[in-house]
């Protein structure tokens, strides 16, 4: 399976590597200061890509600076982008797959 070593995220180039994260409990991580996506090297098939889907939304949102927002988005951008994981993508992916036929 292709793996992307960078991605563009609003005109930034985000760097992508795989790393052993099962120490910290977690799929992936977002850096913002060293504008870097990690993913754990542990993970295959779809729960890389979605592993990966989810970082560049984090990315996207730090970017844009809503992460940054004052407000009920204040706390934690991790809550709107586990919706757009476990509700949003389940429908729309099949939705968009079945249009482009």
């Amino acid at each position: 399976m292709f793996f992307p070593k960078t991605v563009s995220v609003a005109g930034v180039r985000i760097r992508v590597v795989r790393r052993d994260l099962s120490e910290d409990d977690c799929f992936g991580l977002w850096s913002h200061d060293s504008k870097t996506i990690i993913i754990d090297s542990n993970l295959s098939g779809n729960d890389l890509l979605g592993a990966l889907r989810h970082e560049v939304l984090e990315a996207s949102f730090s970017l844009s600076g809503l992460a940054w927002c004052e407000g009920p988005i204040s706390t934690g951008t991790e809550g709107i982008i586990r919706c757009l994981d476990e509700i949003f993508f389940p429908v729309w992916d099949p939705l968009h797959d079945r249009m482009r036929e």
